[in-house]
């Protein structure tokens, strides 16, 4: 198995288990041009990943590589790559539930989301969930306690965040989507409405779970304690078993204490797995 649209990988044959599959898959992304042969067609999957990062390259050297009016800037092709493994076994072990981004700023990602979507479960009713603010970030100061609160301001300070930072409007994220997405049939379609691609707007502590019945895919970026916090709180319970659950923000010290609280105070004790091939560790388990 290797990243689709290239024919498979030296080392990338007879996997052993999921785990093996992904980080295999995410090195093969890493050494593309060395260790993989492009098929004649470009898949659909590789064409909509190659449209969400613009005119970057697909493997940068840093995040600031990225191009900056693209639909994804932030090493976008490895992260949008380590989600295809997930949603072949989602799809393969009969796991049921929509897919869904709680944080999609310009929608780059969820994009990719919904196309994987769209292939795995071709004519289905499955949705794909873009939730967010449509707004930037919330009140960065919301205050929780002692103990998280100075993680939280040290760490606000340090990037800088403020309310309203990393601000997509809906309309943009729209644009993005319906330049890029793809479905089963290579054919672009409408966002929002009662499409399989949906708009999920408002800070998350008033618009989650809204809808939302079932999901086998939640990827989480919304960079803040709180906001991590409800996410996980309002639709860890609507995550099926076998299904996954993906942090874009590991590396952020507010992000990985909402992350172990949150599994301390649910009782889960599956382990951690990090996609390393990635040039920021995403953090991701599945759920037993």
């Amino acid at each position: 198995m290797g990243v689709e649209g290239c024919k498979p990988c030296v080392h990338a044959t007879q996997l052993d288990s999921m785990d093996d599959a992904l980080l295999k898959t995410l090195r093969c992304g890493e050494d593309f041009h060395a260790l993989c042969t492009p098929p004649p067609e470009m898949s659909i999957t590789e064409q909509v990943k190659r449209c969400v990062i613009g005119n970057a390259p697909r493997l940068p050297l840093n995040n600031l590589d990225g191009d900056m009016h693209a639909a994804c800037r932030w090493d976008c092709y490895r992260r949008a790559s380590m989600l295809e493994p997930m949603s072949r076994a989602i799809f393969q072990d009969g796991v049921q539930g929509d897919f869904l981004e709680a944080g999609v700023f310009k929608g780059g990602i969820s994009t990719v989301m919904a196309t994987l979507l769209a292939l795995g479960d071709p004519g289905g009713a499955r949705v794909a969930w873009f939730a967010d603010s449509f707004d930037g970030l919330p009140n960065v100061q919301t205050a929780v306690g002692a103990d998280v609160d100075d993680v939280v301001n040290r760490e606000n300070r340090r990037t800088r965040w403020i309310r309203g930072r990393f601000n997509a409007s809906l309309a943009t994220v729209g644009r993005h989507f319906e330049r890029c997405y793809r479905d089963e049939h290579g054919k672009p379609a409408r966002f929002g409405g009662w499409g399989r691609a949906r708009a999920l707007p408002g800070f998350f502590e008033d618009s989650l779970p809204g809808p939302v019945r079932s999901l086998a895919l939640l990827r989480v970026d919304g960079d803040l304690y709180s906001s991590i916090t409800t996410t996980l709180e309002r639709l860890w319970p609507l995550l099926n078993v076998g299904g996954f659950v993906v942090f874009d923000d590991w590396k952020f010290e507010q992000a990985r204490l909402a992350i172990v609280q949150f599994r301390k105070r649910w009782g889960v004790e599956t382990p951690v797995r990090f996609a390393n091939g990635t040039l920021d560790a995403m953090a991701w388990w599945r759920k037993e």
